[in-house]
Formats: C-alpha cells, sequence, structure tokens
C-alpha cells in the first residue's frame, strides 16, 4: 500500500483505498450471508422454500438398493426400469434444487454478485458439501465441459454393482445444470439493462468416469442452447407458475406452456409463420416412442384447460404436472438431430398436411361460384405438387383466399408463407 501512495496524490490515495475496503467489505458480507441465510435457517439446512430431513448414509444407500432390487424384480423391463426411475428422480431433483437455489441468491439481492456459472456451481458444491452427502468438488470448468467430482458417494455405501446408482447423479447434474443455465440467461437480462440475447448453455450428456481411486466423476458435455425462443416461453410459465396461489385458475400458465412447445416443434424444423395444425405428427418417425406419446398426451391435456369452449379451472398440482411433461418435451426437441435434409422434409410434410385442410375448406365454401371454386382447387392441386410457379397464378390464389377470409385465410397464411415466391410474401405481408 505504501508503493501506491508513492503514485497516487493523497486525494488519490483515499480514493482507492476506500474502493478496496467498500469491495472487501461486499465480499465479506456475501460470504456470510450465504453461509448463513442460503444453509442455515432455524437449525435447518434450507435452500429457498426447501426443508430437509436428515438420514443416515446407509438409509438413503438402502432405498435405492431396495428400489433397485425390487424394480429388477418385478418390472417387465427390468434394469431399463430402474435406470428409468433414477434419470425421473435425478432430472426433478435437479431441476427443483436449481430453481431453490437462484431464488434463495435472488431473494438476499445477491444474483448479480454470483452470477458467473463457475460460481453459482461452486455454490452449488458448498452446498452439497454442507449436507454431508459426499465430497463434492468442481474439479475443471469450461464452456464445452464441467467435470464434477464425488468422493463417498453416500449411495454407493451399499450396492450390488459398482456404481449402479450413480445414473441419478448422472441426471442430477444434467437437470441441474440446464436450469442453472436457463434461468441465469434470462435472469441476467432481466437484471442488466442493455443486455439482449444473454447465451445460455444446455448439457448435451454427463458421462462418468471414475478416477483411479474410483470415486465418482461426472463429465458434463455442454454446447450453445439452440430453441431459446422455447425455453423463453417455458420461463415465463414458470414465473406465472411461481406468482399464482393455491386458489388460483393456472389455465394461463398451462397456455404458455404450450407455446413453449409449439416454439420448439416449429424451431426444430425452421418452419416460419403460424403453426400448421396437427403438424407435430410429423415428427413421430424421429422422437423416442416415450418422447413422442408424451408430447401428444401433454398436448390433448392442456386443449381442456385453454379453449373458451371447454375450458376447465386448472390446479397447481396439475399444472406442474403439465409443466414437467412440456418441460421434458421441449428438451427432447432441443437434442434431435436432424440433417438439413430431414428438416426441409418435415417442413413439406407439415404443410402438405395443412394443404389438404384448406383444399377441403375451399371446396365447402360458398363464397365462390363454382368455376371459380374449382380454379382455386386447381391451384392448390399445383401448389401441393410444387407446379405453381408463376407469380401471376400466385397472386390470384393468395387474393381469392384472402377475400374468403375467416378460417380459409386463417389455415392458408402458413401455408402461403413457405410455398409462395419471396416477392409475393413480402407483397402481402406472409
Amino acid at each position: 500500500m505504501s508503493d501506491v501512495k508513492r503514485i497516487l496524490s493523497e486525494d488519490e490515495f483515499v480514493e482507492e483505498k476506500d474502493k478496496i475496503e467498500r469491495a472487501k467489505q461486499s465480499l465479506e458480507e456475501i460470504r456470510s450471508a450465504l453461509s448463513s441465510a442460503l444453509f442455515l435457517h432455524n437449525g435447518k439446512l434450507s435452500t429457498g422454500t426447501i426443508d430437509y430431513a436428515a438420514f443416515r448414509i446407509e438409509t438413503i444407500s438402502l432405498i435405492f438398493e431396495v428400489a433397485s432390487r425390487n424394480f429388477r424384480r418385478s418390472a417387465k423391463s427390468g434394469p431399463k426400469a430402474y435406470d428409468d426411475f433414477l434419470a425421473d428422480l435425478g432430472e426433478e431433483v435437479g431441476f427443483t434444487f436449481a430453481r431453490n437455489l437462484i431464488s434463495r441468491v435472488k431473494s438476499r439481492n445477491l444474483f448479480l454478485e454470483v452470477q458467473d456459472v463457475k460460481k453459482l456451481i461452486q455454490l452449488w458444491t458448498l452446498f452439497e458439501n454442507e449436507t454431508g452427502a459426499g465430497e463434492t468438488k468442481l474439479k475443471s470448468y469450461s464452456d464445452e465441459k464441467i467435470v464434477i467430482q464425488l468422493r463417498n458417494n453416500p449411495l454407493r455405501w451399499i450396492e450390488s454393482a459398482r456404481h449402479t446408482h450413480c445414473g441419478f447423479y448422472r441426471n442430477y447434474i444434467r437437470s441441474f445444470l440446464n436450469e442453472l443455465h436457463t434461468l441465469r440467461a434470462r435472469l441476467l437480462e432481466q437484471e442488466i439493462t442493455g443486455i439482449i440475447g444473454a447465451q445460455a448453455r444446455k448439457v448435451v450428456d454427463v458421462l462418468e468416469k471414475p478416477d483411479a481411486e474410483d470415486n465418482c466423476v461426472f463429465v458434463a458435455q455442454l454446447r450453445s442452447e439452440i430453441l431459446t425462443r422455447s425455453f423463453n416461453a417455458l420461463y415465463k410459465a414458470y414465473e406465472q407458475f411461481d406468482k399464482f396461489s393455491e386458489a388460483d385458475d393456472f389455465s394461463p400458465c398451462a397456455s404458455q406452456a404450450r407455446s413453449a412447445l409449439v416454439l420448439a416443434q416449429m424451431d426444430t424444423i425452421g418452419l416460419k409463420g403460424k403453426s400448421p395444425r396437427q403438424f407435430f405428427k410429423v415428427f413421430q418417425e424421429v422422437l423416442t416412442r416415450d418422447d413422442f406419446r408424451r408430447m401428444d398426451e401433454v398436448y390433448q391435456v392442456i386443449s381442456k384447460y385453454v379453449h373458451p369452449e371447454t375450458s376447465q379451472r386448472l390446479t397447481k398440482s396439475r399444472c406442474w404436472e403439465i409443466l414437467r411433461d412440456i418441460r421434458r418435451s421441449v428438451y427432447a426437441f432441443e437434442f434431435l438431430d436432424l440433417t438439413e435434409e430431414q428438416r426441409v422434409e418435415f417442413r413439406n410434410k407439415a404443410i402438405l398436411n395443412d394443404l389438404v385442410v384448406l383444399t377441403g375448406l375451399v371446396q365447402k365454401t360458398e363464397k365462390l361460384a363454382l368455376q371459380e371454386r374449382n380454379e382455386t382447387v386447381q391451384l392448390l392441386s399445383r401448389l401441393k405438387k410444387g407446379e405453381l410457379t408463376e407469380e401471376r397464378h400466385q397472386v390470384w390464389l393468395v387474393e381469392c383466399l384472402k377475400r374468403l377470409g375467416g378460417r380459409v385465410w386463417e389455415v392458408a397464411k402458413p401455408i402461403l408463407a413457405e410455398l409462395i415466391s419471396a416477392t409475393i410474401r413480402k407483397q402481402y405481408g406472409l
């Protein structure tokens, strides 16, 4: 400090010294607040609104081991059923833990102080170690790879085979990191003026690579988030969920979540404009059977709550289940590996499905004379075959469909936006 004083003037020295003291005080306040408020509440471990009960480590290990034996004995799919159980449990624990961690940091106005992902992960490891559930350490960190070591894994005290229960931790870490990145990117945009499009990362996979001492070492591989519009909508849905009270109707939250699912479907294949009806069916051949079934079912469930003519009151617990299934569906699309040829093929399939609907609507309309109706149907047929290339014919078709209005024009717009020339699209604002 004396060397600094010789270089600076007296006033400059005092000013810089004050800055250093304020910085030291700020860091101490953060450390104190985190150690007291984040982890201990009335003598109990706590993050956000979650309270914890203490178990013997052997008890925790036995729970997983007995579950493993029962799954393998009673389930038709044997080992797969237990692996699915570990994946499901780990995913939900990781997701909710990340949300509670960020919630508590925000409640203490500390988010901007610890918003760096590496700091947040170190904060998480600190909590993990406070619980006594093994010794968690961040071994290395980069945008592409995160390595986490877990010594004395409590699930391994009793195990029928080496690392047989570690699927829980693989999915726990993956889900935790994914939600941490999701929340951080959106909160940065909210908290810091001028930040637009903060880049989130997504965990492609978490592999376990035990070290020489057979400690659990989990390697997370990351890449940039792709379906950002969808995750933005999903973030807003969870924001709504957190703001509603138990007695509220959660239908608006489900409606917002549905838009996240539709955006995921559209952005996966690069579809513009309004989504064609029933176009999600084109994904049946590339999604796993479970992923497609979940997506199909949750979409049907949401319809009961968001359509005015059939809407029902949506409870908080049911909404949470809907959000979970939509979140998993969005992630299924996020990691769906399609070639550009497949994207083009699926876009065409989606459009052609609606072309059939549009043609049927035109055939039934009474707003057109018979000859004009037949000519319109013929033009739609040529459009379907890719033969409607002359712009004057495209203009005639657009004018006719726009004049019909109503349901016809609503169905026609996304089709025309994909299949007519750029000049005509611009002319009609499609």
